[in-house]
């Protein structure tokens, strides 16, 4: 196998498929879906209010509201970003501390502070806001306060937000869609315009044509991949390790896609064999927007062991050493993978009669 023939061919696979709708489809709709979910679920149903801050000067008190776990809390280098992401209701109550504020107030000067207030703003948020500046303000001073409140919390204390709930089926679709469409797509087309007999006519092998296909699904799967978990902000901190498993999860994608491909006699067949296989391969992610559900119902599926790794990695600071097990089996996955498609480029080889 050449490698000079297998770029070759990758550059007329990815100029081909530019303008094949399955294509643009697969690196559009995981992107547009991540940023709709980002922007609906991010904020709105997070449960903790949202609070802008803007000092003139430095400010002991914008440390310590950041330090409050119960509030989001936003620092601003200009006022007018403030009032206008108080306006469009991105935080709902706006604090701008005038110069040496901190000092002001600890000799007892008077001093202004303000307060701006998102129009649509709950009641129940505007009183939490409130009541953690008027802390924080004590703690300023360094008043003694005669009452601590301990909150004890009861039933289910392990909230998961929506937008994490949604992350392991927006990382499933990103790579599945990507790496499984292309590959799959551009092979039954060549073979319903029989171009692929005439490309393996040249000296280019059969395999080289498969190769290039799945690299170019592996790359299309690895991009989108990576950029949902950047719009989800869940990148992590060990970016060559997050990039070898996301591409091998990605390279699963593109060796099935190929395969369906090369086993559907036409786009409808393979349209349907994907709606048929949607469930099975979107489970993991499907039982993650349910807590409930016990994790090892989704460890019976294959596509759990492209996804947990990487989200391990990315969400949890995970190893190598941690996943080991699951990268094992990922391993398997994608070996059984190939060796299932390289047997069926050996078929199609006596089927065309072609020779290496």
């Amino acid at each position: 196998m050449s490698l000079q023939r297998v770029v070759v061919l990758l550059g007329k696979e990815a100029r081909l498929n530019a303008t094949n709708i399955f294509f643009a489809y697969s690196i559009i709709f995981p992107i547009l879906l991540s940023l709709l979910v980002a922007m609906v679920f991010g904020d709105l149903f997070s449960g903790e209010p949202r609070l802008g801050i803007y000092a003139e000067g430095e400010s002991q008190v914008i440390r310590l509201l950041t330090e409050k776990e119960s509030l989001q809390v936003r620092v601003y280098n200009d006022p007018e970003d403030l009032r206008g992401d108080v306006k469009r209701g991105a935080v709902q109550v706006g604090l701008i501390l005038p110069a040496g504020f901190d000092q002001a107030f600890r000799e007892g000067e008077e001093t202004r502070v303000h307060v701006l207030r998102w129009g649509e703003a709950s009641l129940r948020d505007v009183v939490l806001i409130e009541t953690a500046i008027a802390k924080v303000v004590v703690d300023l001073v360094g008043m003694p306060t005669p009452v601590e409140v301990e909150a004890i919390p009861l039933g289910n204390v392990q909230v998961v937000s929506w937008s994490e709930r949604f992350l392991p089926l927006l990382v499933i679709m990103a790579v599945l869609l990507g790496g499984l469409l292309v590959p799959a797509t551009s092979l039954i087309a060549e073979k319903q315009s029989r171009t692929l007999i005439a490309v393996t006519t040249t000296p280019a092998t059969l395999l080289e044509v498969y190769t290039a296909k799945v690299l170019l699904g592996l790359l299309i799967g690895l991009f989108t991949g990576w950029v949902t978990l950047f719009l989800n902000d869940s990148l992590g901190g060990q970016a060559v390790l997050l990039l070898g498993v996301l591409g091998l999860a990605a390279l699963a994608s593109s060796l099935l896609g190929a395969l369906l491909g090369t086993l559907s006699k036409d786009m409808d067949t393979f349209i349907a064999v994907v709606k048929g296989l949607g469930l099975l391969l979107y489970a993991p992610g499907i039982l993650a927007l349910i807590p409930q559900v016990p994790e090892w119902i989704a460890k019976i599926f294959p596509t759990y062991y492209m996804i947990d790794p990487v989200l391990q990695i990315s969400q949890r600071g995970a190893g190598f050493s941690d996943l080991i097990g699951e990268l094992a089996i990922l391993l398997a996955f994608v070996a059984t993978l190939l060796l299932a498609l390289v047997y069926m480029v050996e078929r199609w080889k006596e089927k065309l009669a072609l020779a290496d």
